[in-house]
């Protein structure tokens, strides 16, 4: 009859067992023996001691698991209900209730799973509690339960029934994987590397595996009762908990079979591994990437990608969209390696500002940089430009040469001449309006005609049809030379 009530889940995990990995077991009082508690040890049985004691207990522990991304502990009682804790015990809540008699439970992608061992369905939940949904519903009950999240998987045993049986992660697709050969088995663990099934044959008192898909089942060892097994895959071990209190370890294949730690009493209902999966040196309760090797926290990057920081700024490549480049962590306007300065304050990037030091203009224009465009006599010609310069000169001297008598000057006529002149000397090889090689041309031409007029005015002043003729003509060269 004490018998009868016996059973426990088992998860496995693929570790290394390391001199500090922990085994987390749940225990209850049950037929007037035991005690109230959820415990961990290590894992050659040393330094036991007790997380949650009778007192946050009333109802014992029956299942047990741990979500190693959140550090948080599960368990199931005899009240009806799902608790969690802190990995240390602290902080507990209830999350789920209602549930006749949850017995064993697994944790993975984000969600609950638990066996009922009166009410013979399996249901899951979110780890908060909600969205609770039926997977499975028959008669008798249902006990062990593991999880393949590789291949999306649910494996399960019914006591009731003899059998151990597979769903998808969402209860489709039911398949009996083993139905003789068993009596009463209340545990299981997986081994999805190795192919192999691991279950507690309870009212047999042994420890059995088979294949996945049921074939090939074979006795590993005989004990009390077996109420509880875990697995460490890699170092190629499994434990187990039998009846009297008594707790064993063995190679996989049930050789090298040793008894460990016999004092920690009787109802031992579930064992889970904290272990270092990735032997980076912490445990899966406080390694916050248990399959990462090379980090223990998220870091900028996650789990499973380096947080190398190329340039030294301080923002990992992962999120650096110029890892090269220790000045900026976004492309920005300008793109990476290059700045985003703004020298000049003017709104516009040097990299996209032609005056990056002229805070009035961000291309160069008719002046260049430093130097306003102002076109102060509304001629469409900047000031600052030769070509401005050549034609208030040459408005000048055409102005003067189109004066007649004694109004029309020499002395200034060769003035503005030879100021002409320089500014064509001035002028650049190849300004905006002309080549150099071409005003040249052109003022020689303008220089002939004027000093023509002049002599003519000299020797005896001509005609005055003829000297009109002069005037214009000089008029109209320099009106090519800058046009109005």
């Amino acid at each position: 009859m004490i018998r009868s009530i016996l059973a426990v889940f088992t998860l496995s995990f693929n570790a290394i067992a390391q001199m500090d990995d922990q085994i987390f077991w749940s225990q209850e009082y049950a037929a007037m023996m035991g005690t109230h508690l959820i415990g961990k040890m290590e894992l050659d049985g040393s330094n036991p001691s007790t997380l949650i004691g009778v007192g946050s207990l009333p109802n014992g522990a029956i299942g047990n698991a741990i979500d190693f991304n959140e550090s948080k502990l599960y368990w199931s009682d005899r009240s009806g209900s799902i608790k969690k804790s802190n990995i240390d015990g602290s902080n507990i809540e209830t999350i789920i209730t209602g549930q006749g008699l949850p017995w064993h439970i697994a944790v993975g992608a984000g969600k609950i799973y638990w066996t009922s061992y009166t009410e013979g369905w399996i249901k899951r939940a979110n780890l908060n509690g909600s969205s609770h949904e039926t997977l499975y519903d028959d008669t008798g009950g249902t006990a062990g339960i593991a999880l393949d999240l590789e291949n999306e998987k649910v494996y399960f045993t019914r006591n009731d029934a003899n059998s151990v049986l597979r769903m998808n992660l969402d209860g489709s697709s039911v398949e009996t994987l083993l139905s003789s050969g068993l009596n009463h088995p209340t545990n299981l663990a997986i081994d999805i590397s190795g192919n192999k099934m691991y279950v507690g044959n309870y009212y047999a008192d042994t420890l059995v595996r088979a294949n996945l898909d049921g074939s090939g089942l074979e006795t590993l060892y005989t004990v009390n009762g077996i109420n509880s097994t875990a697995l460490d895959l890699i170092a190629g071990k499994v434990y187990s908990a039998e009846l009297n209190g008594q707790y064993h370890v063995s190679d996989l294949d049930g050789s090298n079979h040793t008894t460990f730690n016999t004092g920690l009493g009787l109802y031992a209902r579930q064992f889970t591994l904290d272990i270092d999966r990735d032997e980076d040196g912490v445990r899966n309760s406080s390694d916050q990437c248990p399959l990462d090797p090379n980090k223990s926290t998220a870091g900028q990057c996650g789990c499973g990608e380096p947080d190398t920081d190329s340039d030294s700024d301080g923002t990992a490549d992962c999120v650096d969209s110029c890892p090269t480049d220790d000045r900026k962590t976004e492309a920005g306007v300008c793109g990476c390696g290059i700045s985003d300065a703004d020298s000049d304050s003017d709104g516009t990037n040097d990299c996209n500002d032609s005056c990056a030091s002229d805070p009035a203009k961000t291309e160069e224009g008719f002046c260049g940089c430093g130097i306003s465009d102002t076109d102060g006599n509304s001629n469409s010609i900047a000031d600052c430009l030769p070509e401005e310069s050549l034609h208030a000169k040459s408005k000048q001297l055409r102005s003067q040469v189109s004066k007649s008598g004694d109004k029309f000057s020499e002395k200034k006529t060769k003035k503005y001449l030879k100021e002409l002149k320089e500014l064509v000397n001035d002028y650049p090889e190849e300004g905006r309006a002309f080549s150099k090689a071409e005003l040249l041309t052109r003022y020689a031409a303008i220089n002939k005609k004027v000093k023509q007029l002049m002599i003519a005015i000299n020797e005896g002043a001509p005609q005055k049809k003829k000297r009109n003729q002069s005037k214009n003509l000089i008029s109209r060269l320099l009106v090519d030379l800058i046009p109005d």
